[in-house]
């Protein structure tokens, strides 16, 4: 699909420059772009809305409502309107060293919970709480193993990705500061909230691999063919029954 679909906003980019689906794009580029949203499972909305109307609810319960027939978000749910999800394009042009940082904020607070990432980039690690902390990332797949040396508190280090699949980045101390992190040779990201509009402008033509990703979701993946000249929509919806059939 092209250009001209007035209903999507200028999607301001990670660069800060803003990308507008009608204004061409420049002489023999192309471009991606659309919507991602992260949506609840069908079954969870139903359970929701039929609990929603209690007027009495328990902080325990994940599917706890109010009174005003609303859903009361606690810890153990999600708030798909306010998640972060990612749209992932791989390039094999794309160039690795970008870098993503990740600071354990509390004692048992990490954020972000969740990172895309390009093999050769490098994760910026900061221990902000009262321990030392042995780091490693880890191939949840396999056996690959990346560690470096203990942080105090207050210290932080870098560490260049030198592994490529479904890693999580955690500690020997506490397993409870953890990150799921994506990792492919020649990603490029945006991470937008839910509903927004990402944008990968300026590509060469050409066949790409198109990845939509939320963790707690799963990755929805996609063949997108980029044209001089053409803006491409693509547009993807994370949820269970999308990504797992």
């Amino acid at each position: 699909m092209i250009a001209g679909l007035l209903a999507l906003p200028v999607a301001v980019l990670a660069d800060g420059h803003g990308f507008d689906p009608d204004e061409p794009p420049p002489e023999g580029k192309g471009s991606v772009y659309g919507t991602v949203t992260a949506r609840p499972h069908k079954d969870y909305v139903k359970k929701a809305k039929e609990l929603g109307s209690k007027e009495d609810y328990d902080d325990n319960d994940p599917y706890a409502g109010s009174a005003d027939g609303k859903v009361v978000y606690n810890d153990t749910m999600v708030n798909y309107d306010f998640a972060d999800v990612y749209a992932i394009l791989l390039n094999p042009a794309a160039k690795p060293g970008k870098v993503h940082e990740v600071e354990a904020e509390g004692d048992e607070d990490q954020k972000p919970r969740a990172l895309a990432v390009a093999f050769g980039d490098i994760i910026r690690i900061k221990n902000a709480t009262s321990k030392p902390l042995t780091y490693f990332l880890a191939d949840i797949n396999g056996d690959s193993i990346q560690e470096i040396p203990l942080l105090p508190p207050g210290g932080s280090a870098d560490m260049t990705v030198e592994l490529v699949g479904d890693l999580e980045l955690t500690t020997d101390e506490d397993d409870s500061l953890i990150t799921a992190v994506l990792s492919r040779e020649g990603l490029q990201s945006q991470r937008v909230r839910s509903g927004s509009t990402y944008a990968f402008p300026n590509m060469n033509p050409g066949e790409y691999d198109l990845l939509f990703w939320f963790w707690r979701l799963g990755i929805l993946k996609r063949k997108v063919t980029v044209e001089a000249g053409e803006h491409t929509d693509v547009d993807g919806v994370l949820s269970v029954d999308t990504v797992v059939r």
